[in-house]
C-alpha cells in the first residue's frame, strides 16, 4: 500500500492562494502575518494533515496553573521531559494550564501535560484538536487523550512489602495535600496490599483531603502525624515528594528516633533524603522512563494510530537507613 503524499507548504499555499513564504511565516507564528491569515493557514494545515519536518517540530508542555508552585515532583518531571525532548531533537515550549490560547495559534505536533488537576483530559477535546498525552493523570481515552503514569499499586506493594520483611505489621499511611488521581491510587494500593498481608487497617490511614476545614480538621501536619503515632504504628509511609523534610523534622521535634523507634518510608526527594540522618528509604518515580514513554505515546497518536493502552511505569524502592526491626520484635 503506497504511503500518502506528504502535505507541503506549497500545497497549503495553493489551497489558500497565498505565497509559500507567507504560509511558512504564518506556521512559524511570525508577527508580521495578520492573526486572521495565521488562523486560516493553521486551520488548513491541520485539515490537510500537515506535519512540520522533524527539525521544526514543536511539542507544547502544559504545566500546572500559574498559582500552583512547582515543587520537587514537578521539577524532576520537567527536567526529564526536557532531556527527552532534546534527545529527540524536538523543540519544546511551555505554557501554564490556565493560558492555553496559544495552543490554537501555532502548528504543533502534540502536547504533553503534567498538570495534575485531573480535569484537562475532560476539557481537551472540546477545545483543541492537538494530540495530548497526560503524565500521572487519570486515563480517559477521550478524543485521543492517553496517559503515562507511575504504577501506584506496584509502588505501594514495594513499600509495604519492604516493611513487612523487617517484621512490621502496624504500618501507617500519611497522605498530604489535595485529593488527586495519584493520591487516591496510592491509598487504594496501600489498602490492597495491607489486606493481602492480613495487617490491620483501622486507624492506619490519615488522609489530609478527607478532613473537614478548620477548626474540625486535624491540626496541621503535626496533628496528622500524632494521629498515626497514637494508633501505635511501628512504621509509616509518607506520600508526596514535597513532604519528606517536614515530616522528618516534625518527628524529630516529637522526640522520635529513626529508625529505632519508628521506621519511615517517604517519596523520593533526593536533595534531602540522601543527607538526612539516617538517610531516608524512599519510593522514587522513574521520571526518565515516564518522559520517554510520554513522547513514544505522543508520536503514536500524532501518527494517527490508536495505542493499545495507557502506559504504567514501575516505581523503585531506594533502601537507605530509615527502616529497622520493630522494638517489640527485638525485645
Amino acid at each position: 500500500m503506497p504511503e500518502p503524499e506528504r502535505v507541503t507548504i506549497r500545497r497549503i499555499a495553493g489551497e489558500l492562494n497565498l505565497s509559500s513564504s507567507t504560509v511558512s511565516r504564518a506556521l512559524a507564528g511570525r508577527p508580521e502575518i495578520s492573526p486572521e491569515t495565521t488562523r486560516k493557514v493553521i486551520e488548513t494545515a491541520r485539515r490537510l494533515g500537515y506535519r512540520p519536518p522533524p527539525e521544526k517540530r514543536t511539542v507544547i508542555l502544559i504545566l500546572p496553573d500559574t498559582d500552583t508552585p512547582l515543587q520537587s515532583y514537578s521539577t524532576g518531571m520537567l527536567n526529564a521531559l526536557r532531556r527527552e525532548c532534546d534527545a529527540r531533537r524536538l523543540q519544546l515550549e511551555a505554557v501554564a494550564a490556565n493560558h492555553l490560547a496559544m495552543v490554537d495559534e501555532r502548528t504543533l505536533c502534540g502536547a504533553i501535560s503534567f498538570d495534575f488537576r485531573n480535569r484537562l483530559a475532560f476539557e481537551w477535546g472540546r477545545s483543541h484538536r492537538l494530540p495530548l498525552v497526560c503524565v500521572n493523570d487519570m486515563p480517559h481515552h477521550l478524543d485521543g487523550v492517553y496517559s503515562v503514569f507511575t504504577d501506584e499499586f506496584q509502588a505501594m506493594a514495594e513499600a509495604v512489602n519492604h516493611l513487612a520483611g523487617f517484621g512490621h505489621r502496624r504500618i501507617g499511611l500519611l497522605l498530604t495535600g489535595a485529593s488527586t488521581h495519584t493520591s487516591r491510587n496510592r491509598r487504594k494500593g496501600f489498602e490492597q496490599v495491607m489486606r493481602a498481608h492480613g495487617f490491620p487497617l483501622e486507624g492506619m490511614i490519615v488522609d489530609d483531603a478527607l478532613f473537614p476545614p478548620p477548626p474540625a480538621r486535624v491540626d496541621g501536619l503535626g496533628g496528622m502525624l500524632r494521629k498515626l503515632l497514637d494508633a501505635e504504628v511501628s512504621a509509616m509511609i509518607v506520600c508526596g515528594e514535597g513532604s519528606a523534610a517536614e515530616v522528618y523534622f516534625t518527628l524529630r521535634r516529637f522526640g522520635f528516633s529513626l529508625p529505632e523507634q519508628l521506621s519511615l518510608i517517604v517519596w523520593e526527594q533526593p536533595e534531602f533524603n540522601r543527607f538526612a540522618i539516617p538517610p531516608l528509604t524512599s519510593i522514587a518515580q522513574d521520571f526518565n522512563t515516564l518522559a520517554k514513554k510520554a513522547f513514544d505515546l505522543l508520536e503514536t497518536v500524532a501518527d494517527g494510530e490508536t495505542p493499545d493502552e495507557d502506559v504504567p511505569v514501575p516505581a523503585r524502592l531506594i533502601s537507605r537507613g530509615s527502616v529497622f526491626v520493630p522494638q517489640k520484635i527485638m525485645h
